[in-house]
């Protein structure tokens, strides 16, 4: 019989369930192991002790080759820069034993016995219990005195390498280095082809972890002390006020200081039908194609941020702010002195931009369409937020797109803020759908009563939403989300579905209480459609700014004109965000929003609508300035903060859930920074790999696991006596991948015929067994006149998946046995 080496398919699988079962070695959020080190690696080629061609006992010619008895155990790097050969991993009797026999390396210098008690509890194999020996292929029982066979040897063509060295599955080594060289020349590295650990090897250019002029300039620290930025994302707020911290902004530090080539384009508005308007979480673009970011997070519900990883030092590099899009650059330079420490950026660092020319190139302000009323007024908040005078425009029907970036038309020419005097109906916006999809984000304020022309353009409002767009109304503006009753086999649900809307009535409520809607995992405010995760980042930001009353037992705050035409209940794909109790018991909910199309999968969502129930009421009717309408410069009340955070919501990247996340790559620094903590290449968690290089003198490279491994000892076979003064014949491991050699070449004697060697390995009296004992059976086992021996292709006379042995008229059979 032949004995063939473990398969590469069989050693994968090994070492994936000893990296997974070992270690958390995952990519983000820190997962990755400590370790790493320089290019050294002096780690010397040991002999090669094991004997290639017998299997004896051992079966496997030293189960796993030569890595667990000090051949080749220490052949180092493979010339690659840091990736190795592989190196053993250490096996368990769990692992290894399985429907084996007899003595199996475990890959780390010791020996695993799977017939003894602790092995057959593995799942081993005794073979003495059956009359057999453990001198099979593979480590398999066979009858007494039957053929061991050989062990056929991997080729590096067989393996599929064109560089390196590697065990050959018999106790060798193989020489994977094309004649007369040991290194990868011209920037390749003897790298995996296909991604794993184990596949084919051949010197290829290494995947780049860097792209740009910044590269260069991050300084090495240690782990525990990174260059970092910390700060908070504001708005710039306006006369000394409202210099708001801003949740859930995107900060990064592109690679490169050329903005134009790093920063993606973000367009106007949106296209129907093209994916990229959508603006989702996942698909969100921060730098173009090849780009890198060097750094990154995301801000809390305080605005917090904190910068930290390949932070460029003495050069001056930028950080991008970015909420959906609203972009703001700003360059920063930290100087030499302060490498490797934490320091505080300026406020002027990461406050938004009042103007499309407050910043560097790239910073954007979202184009907004704004429907005035005289019942509200939220282009208030925006200018109250630090959105300078010169972005609000009116435009006309001869110049529809001005210069500025928040469009004014008029939805009530009577006591709705025109400024300048200029009125532009709103019918030019909704009416007009090239003119609704070239906005980003589109305001209706309220205007004391309901716009029944909405609903004769809801067509309009749902391509441009759907495809896109984003839609804040504010209270009589609900029709705009109540008219969408249409409902087909592509789109199941209609924006109707979002809430318990209550017609066409309303109430003139002075005041009322407003409470925050709380996840049912809270004891408070609970509702069953509060955003688990943005509900809380959404009452802690109103409470870090004093808007809310008892915000440990029930957060609350006091409503200017509540109103309950969104009913008592949200939809269920509706983020509910506030909610009033009336005096008689009836609860409505006041703020809510969804993305649409409603109900749809994460992967397709692709637009968001925010609806609120209750006015601002802050405005000063016939004025023409922004100042005359909005009054002084003062601190933006408790709903005005709410509708402020809803600017921020909306203009975000749309999600299910959450909101934007950014990855943050791992480095050598925080990795690799001390020799023999890890080696070859790890990825970066962002689509980069780290080098980690090889391993210092002693130690050798573990490919599966990246871990700096000591080589074992020089492995001593032992002979047929140092085994057992009792072996006179056979064959049995020697402890180092060969078989024991006696008096004839690998074995321990031979026996005088008629005498045979028996399992003990003694000779006995000799036995003719019958050539066919298992005659039609193929299951089960037979005497075959000297020892019991086991009938059928599968281990121990076992059946396939599925069948039983089946014993009739002294023939086992398997069999399918209907249950």
């Amino acid at each position: 019989m032949l004995h063939m080496p473990r398969s590469p398919i069989a050693m994968t699988a090994i070492a994936l369930a000893l990296v997974f079962g070992g270690c958390d070695c995952s990519t983000s959020g820190g997962g990755h192991r400590d370790g790493g080190g320089d290019d050294t690696d002096t780690g010397v080629n040991d002999v090669d002790t094991g004997v290639n061609g017998g299997d004896g006992g051992d079966g496997d010619g030293g189960n796993g080759g030569d890595s667990g008895n000090g051949s080749d155990a220490g052949n180092g790097t493979d010339g690659g820069g840091g990736m190795t050969d592989g190196g053993p991993t250490c096996l368990t009797a769990a692992t290894a034993c399985p429907g084996k026999c007899g003595l199996i390396s475990n890959n780390c210098a010791g020996i695993i016995n799977c017939s003894d008690a602790a092995g057959v509890a593995a799942g081993g194999m005794d073979c003495s219990t059956a009359g057999g020996t453990c001198t099979g292929a593979g480590n398999t029982c066979v009858a007494a005195g039957a053929d061991a066979g050989t062990c056929m040897p991997y080729t590096c063509a067989t393996l599929g390498h064109t560089c390196g060295t590697f065990s050959n599955g018999c106790g060798g080594m193989l020489n994977c280095w094309p004649m007369g060289t040991s290194a990868c020349t011209g920037g390749t590295q003897c790298l995996s082809t296909n991604g794993s650990s184990n596949g084919p090897r051949a010197c290829v250019t290494p995947p780049t972890s860097c792209t740009g002029n910044l590269c260069n300039s991050v300084p090495t620290c240690a782990m525990n002390s990174q260059t970092t930025l910390t700060g908070t994302v504001i708005t710039p707020g306006r006369g000394g006020f409202n210099k708001l911290p801003v949740p859930n902004a995107v900060i990064y530090v592109p690679g490169d200081t050329n903005l134009a080539t790093v920063l993606p384009a973000i367009p106007d508005g949106i296209t129907v039908g093209n994916a990229a308007s959508c603006q989702r979480c996942a698909d969100e673009a921060l730098v173009a194609p090849g780009q890198t970011i060097l750094a990154g997070a995301v801000s809390d519900s305080l605005g917090h941020y904190s910068l930290s990883g390949r932070l460029p030092i003495g050069v001056p590099f930028n950080v991008v702010v970015k909420v959906g899009r609203w972009r703001t650059v700003r360059s920063v330079t930290i100087p030499m002195a302060q490498k490797c420490t934490t320091q505080a950026g300026s406020a002027a660092m990461t406050t938004l931009a009042s103007s499309t020319a407050d910043g560097l190139t790239g910073t954007h302000l979202p184009k907004i369409a704004l429907s005035t009323g005289d019942a509200d007024a939220m282009e208030c908040v925006l200018f109250n937020m630090g959105i300078l005078d010169s972005e609000f425009v009116v435009p006309s029907v001869g110049t529809p797109n001005p210069s500025g970036r928040i469009h004014l038309y008029s939805g009530d020419a009577n006591d709705g803020f025109q400024k300048g005097g200029n009125t532009y109906s709103e019918a030019n916006l909704y009416q007009t759908p090239a003119t609704l999809n070239g906005y980003d984000l589109t305001i209706l304020d309220c205007q004391g009563t309901e716009n029944t022309a909405y609903a004769a353009s809801e067509a309009n409002f749902t391509t441009y939403v759907e495809n896109g767009g984003r839609l804040f109304a504010s209270h009589w503006a609900y029709n705009v989300i109540t008219s969408d009753t249409t409902t087909s086999a592509a789109r199941p649900h209609s924006w109707d579905e979002s809430a318990a809307w209550n017609g066409s009535t309303s109430t003139s409520v002075t005041t009322g209480t407003g409470f925050i809607s709380m996840p049912t995992t809270y004891a408070y405010n609970m509702r069953a459609q509060a955003n688990a995760t943005k509900s809380p980042l959404f009452r802690d930001w109103l409470q870090n700014l004093s808007a809310l009353t008892n915000p440990t037992t029930a957060p609350q705050f006091t409503i200017t004109d509540p109103r309950f035409l969104a009913g008592a209940t949200s939809g269920p794909a509706t983020d509910e965000w506030v909610y009033r109790v009336s005096g008689g018991g009836t609860t409505s909910v006041q703020q809510l929003s969804f993305n649409t199309p409603y109900q749809a999968a994460p992967a397709n969502i692709c637009g968001r609508v925010t609806y609120s129930a209750f006015h601002v009421a802050t405005a000063t009717a016939g004025q023409t300035t922004l100042a005359g309408f909005c009054g002084n410069a003062r601190a933006l009340n408790a709903q005005e903060l709410i509708l402020a955070f809803m600017l921020f919501d909306i203009s975000s990247c749309v999600s299910v859930g959450g909101g934007p996340s950014i990855c943050v790559p791992e480095t050598a620094a925080n990795v690799c920074p001390n020799v023999n903590d890890a080696c070859g290449y790890i990825d970066d968690g962002c689509g980069g790999v780290i080098d980690c290089a090889g391993c210092g003198s002693g130690y050798y490279c573990d490919g599966p696991t990246n871990t700096c491994v000591m080589q074992p000892p020089p492995c001593v076979p032992k002979t047929c006596m140092q085994l057992n003064a009792s072996y006179v014949c056979g064959q049995f491991p020697d402890g180092c991948g060969g078989i024991a050699d006696g008096a004839m070449t690998d074995t321990c004697g031979s026996c005088m015929s008629p005498s045979v060697c028996g399992p003990a390995g003694t000779c006995v009296a000799s036995c003719t067994p019958n050539a066919n004992p298992c005659g039609l059976s193929n299951c089960g086992s037979v005497f075959n006149g000297c020892t019991t021996v086991y009938c059928g292709p599968y281990t121990m006379g076992t059946c396939g998946p599925g069948d039983t042995c089946v014993t009739a008229g002294g023939v086992s059979t398997c069999q399918f046995i209907i249950p």
